[in-house]
């Protein structure tokens, strides 16, 4: 009776190592489908990333984009400033993809989003875009689904589907503001002139015969009476003489000038009109005048009742559209300036910048 009994616990053992081999090898097998790697070698990579254009399309919709004069610009919608970072960081995340492989067949593709309608297609193209909108493809990537922390993608091409960590799709549909092309540039003001000039130190307002001049002044620094969050200037709205300057309240001056600094805008219209629009005479202007380069004017063009108004920004050749609410904010009389607020009142230029940003 103890023989079969032990030659049983025998089978039964060389039948668990069995199932432990052959689960083992399943697991490898898996291993190998879903292999990680990079879409791109290193060098396909380096070339990609220096490329001077690109065509995003999803769903019937298109969208060239190109460095003019060493900037990006959406050369589809009036040569729109291009968010800078935004699209390095695109076509980083596209030529630096890797992942793990999930599918390999065409069949499956649709279960990951991929030849389906909301399939977004990116193409990188060489310097001869430029006189052939739809040549000098040299990669072209398919992104399906989002996924947290990421997406599937396929490379134009090849019949494997891939599960990589950057999230491809997000910029790709933001808008600063319907009907807007993706990837461009946030404020009218220009990012590059921010950043070389350090901003305004001087604010010239000028409607008709109406003169505001706002100066940005470094103030006493007592450190007994610093408080958190205070700045090391003041913003004087000039009267003239010592006796007649008003200086601002910080919060007002921080949100007018960030509002400047980040001025929305709800469309880009062809520079072509500029002239039809008024703007060869602005009916207003505001000047940034910084400490050092060149000043930036921003020209407005007539306002009628809520009716959108033009801007002019001569610094990057680009012709926008503000809302009237916008263009009543960026040209404040010196009341609104130096109106009493207590701490719950919020000055309206943070309140108009929250709200284009939800």
């Amino acid at each position: 009776m103890i023989r079969p009994l032990a030659w049983l616990a025998a089978l039964v053992l060389v039948l668990a190592l069995l199932d432990s081999w052959l689960a083992a090898r399943e697991a490898r097998a898996r291993d190998e489908e879903h292999r990680v790697g990079a879409l791109f070698t290193k060098d396909e990579a380096e070339n990609l990333r220096k490329q001077p254009a690109f065509r995003v399309e999803l769903a019937g919709e298109r969208h060239d984009y190109g460095r003019v004069e060493g900037r990006w610009r959406c050369l589809s919608y009036h040569q729109a400033p291009a968010d800078a970072r935004a699209v390095q960081a695109l076509l980083d995340g596209i030529a630096q993809s890797e992942g793990i492989v999930h599918a390999d067949t065409s069949e499956e593709a649709p279960a990951f989003g991929i030849n389906t309608p909301r399939t977004l297609r990116v193409s990188i193209q060489g310097p001869r875009a430029r006189a052939d909108r739809d040549g000098d493809v040299l990669a072209t990537l398919e992104i399906g689904a989002a996924q947290r922390e990421g997406c599937f993608v396929r490379k134009k091409g090849t019949p494997e589907i891939w599960s990589i960590a950057s999230d491809l799709r997000a910029p790709l549909e933001r808008r600063l503001a319907p009907g807007l092309p993706p990837l461009l540039a946030s404020a009218a003001v220009p990012e590059a002139w921010l950043e070389e000039t350090g901003g305004a130190v001087r604010i010239v307002l000028a409607r008709g015969p109406e003169r505001a001049v706002l100066e940005r002044r470094e103030r006493e620094l007592d450190p007994a009476a610093m408080q958190p969050g205070m700045l090391p200037w003041t913003w004087v709205l000039a009267g003239g003489s010592p006796e007649l300057d008003v200086t601002l309240a910080d919060p007002v001056a921080s949100g007018f000038t960030s509002f400047l600094e980040r001025l929305p805008y709800a469309a880009v219209l062809d520079p072509a009109t500029k002239e039809a629009l008024g703007l060869s005479a602005p009916a207003a202007t505001v000047t940034l005048e910084p400490q050092e380069g060149a000043p930036l004017v921003l020209a407005f063009g007539a306002s009628a009742g809520e009716q959108p108004v033009a801007l002019w920004v001569a610094a990057s050749a680009t012709l926008y559209q503000v809302t009237a609410e916008v263009a009543r904010l960026a040209l404040p009389g010196p009341e609104l300036l130096t109106a009493e607020r207590d701490e719950k009142t919020r000055d309206p230029w943070s309140a108009a910048l929250q709200e284009t940003q939800r």
